[in-house]
């Protein structure tokens, strides 16, 4: 094997270019400053972006949880409906009966979980705007046709379906609490349906 003769001028013939290395930030004060600034705003930017994303599924799932209290403010006033009606039988107003005092208890439920979201209180003309007054005039009619039972249990099918569409929606957004929460609300509507 031949050795290449040392040459005192290598450096100048075949001189090795410095390896860069990483950017001394403590040597270059304006870097260290420039770098503090960029990781202050990116930190801020994700945190911003993260209370945004935060805050509007919270906001989303006020409004669902709020749409759930509508719905169940209607049933209890629907369900109280055959109570001093002459028209409704024994079975319709037991019907009426049991799903007043189930939807009635899943309202405290749904008042905490409003509350846990931030709702303090739930105004109840807010709750009022879900009265459907098509509901009394049908039975009205019905009371004067021999019809107000057959009537009734469709309106009222009609209502906890749609009610249950509701707590479905609130369900799918909720987190674990309000999921353990809105399950059995779910389960309870499906025992209250008539058409089962």
């Amino acid at each position: 094997m031949l050795m290449q003769p040392n040459n005192d001028y290598d450096f100048i013939l075949n001189p090795e270019k410095p390896k860069k290395g990483p950017i001394d930030i403590k040597a270059n004060p304006k870097m260290l400053i420039l770098f503090v600034l960029f990781s202050a705003v990116i930190v801020i930017v994700v945190a911003v972006l993260l209370n945004l994303v935060i805050s509007s599924g919270s906001n989303s799932q006020k409004s669902n949880l709020t749409e759930v209290a509508k719905a169940q403010t209607e049933i209890v006033r629907i369900s109280a409906l055959p109570e001093n009606n002459k028209s409704a039988g024994e079975p319709t107003k037991y019907r009426a009966l049991n799903t007043k005092v189930a939807t009635m208890s899943s309202q405290t439920s749904v008042t905490t979980m409003l509350k846990a979201r931030g709702v303090k209180k739930i105004d109840p003309k807010e709750l009022a705007t879900s009265k459907d007054a098509s509901v009394d005039s049908s039975l009205e009619k019905a009371g004067k046709n021999n019809k107000y039972n057959e009537t009734y249990n469709e309106l009222l099918d009609k209502k906890l379906s749609a009610y249950q569409l509701l707590v479905k929606k609130a369900y799918d957004s909720g987190n674990n609490k309000e999921k353990a929460s809105l399950k059995p609300i779910y389960e309870g509507i499906e025992a209250l349906t008539s058409t089962k």
